[in-house]
């Protein structure tokens, strides 16, 4: 239930490698590479989760069909949920859209959001989401474009002009229950991050629905997120990673004088040594 009175079911969703890329340097079934993620789950992308002022919300893994058929990778279910007070659940990709329609039924608003394992997001950002259903008509995606990127012990600003789309770290999708069985099932994952505009207004025009402007909010203020770069990061498994990435060519490492370490810890629940920050 929100402060509104209305009944409000919020799906906080972390990919695991729900899939096996063909371009992944790294193999996602090697009992190694998977407790290195586990480890980065706990220390990372849920310590955060657990720092939210408001922890109304159900972190949901989408994870390989494998690792529930290999009775090898039983530990990272054990470990993850065991180190968290939050309600968690495990699902396979093709779970995802029967676990959305049921909350459909039975809640009068349900908020998609998705991130993954190792990201960090500020302490507010859900309680900020959730308040969006007051703005929420109908649909309303909602995201955040500024933040920092952590790379090589250093930690970086960040800022993603996307026009149509916002950072993957808790983009998120609200549907009024009432409203979503106009539409097909549109899921997080439907459409790019970074496009997620064009697609939505192409399923309204389909549908002869008007889309207004305040169905698609981009939050540029807040330094909502920490992106954390290295070697098993989703967008680098394809790539080499030796040189320094484009987003920290031209930037300058942050220092105590932009946020201290205190303010990361409160903010982010962010622990990691950075060389800049004393």
């Amino acid at each position: 239930m929100s402060s509104s009175g209305k009944t409000l079911k919020h799906f906080v969703i972390v990919r695991f490698f729900p899939h096996k890329d063909p371009e992944f340097t790294q193999d996602i079934f090697d009992l190694d590479f998977v407790a290195r993620q586990v480890f980065l789950t706990k220390n990372n992308g849920l310590k955060s989760l657990e720092n939210q002022s408001n922890t109304n919300f159900e972190v949901v893994f989408l994870m390989n069909e494998q690792y529930f058929k290999d009775k090898k990778f039983d530990f990272m279910f054990s470990e993850i949920k065991n180190c968290t007070s939050l309600p968690v659940t495990f699902i396979k990709k093709e779970e995802l859209v029967p676990l959305i329609k049921e909350a459909l039924k039975k809640y009068d608003f349900v908020i998609q959001s998705r991130t993954d394992l190792d990201d960090f997001l500020f302490k507010d950002g859900v309680a900020e989401t959730q308040d969006k259903i007051n703005e929420c008509d109908s649909l309303l995606s909602y995201g955040y474009l500024r933040g920092y990127a952590y790379y090589n012990e250093e930690l970086y600003p960040h800022f993603t002009p996307y026009p149509n789309g916002y950072k993957a770290v808790l983009q998120s999708l609200i549907l009024k229950s009432s409203f979503a069985k106009n539409l097909p099932f549109i899921g997080i994952y439907r459409f790019n991050h970074t496009k997620i505009k064009l697609g939505l207004e192409q399923i309204f025009e389909s549908k002869g629905l008007p889309f207004s402007q305040n169905m698609f909010q981009q939050n540029s203020t807040t330094n909502a997120f920490i992106w954390f770069r290295h070697d098993e990061t989703y967008s680098n498994m394809g790539n080499p990673f030796s040189a320094a990435p484009k987003y920290v060519k031209k930037e300058t490492p942050l220092t105590a004088k932009d946020i201290t370490k205190k303010q990361l810890e409160e903010e982010f629940a962010f622990y990691y040594d950075v060389k800049s920050i004393k």
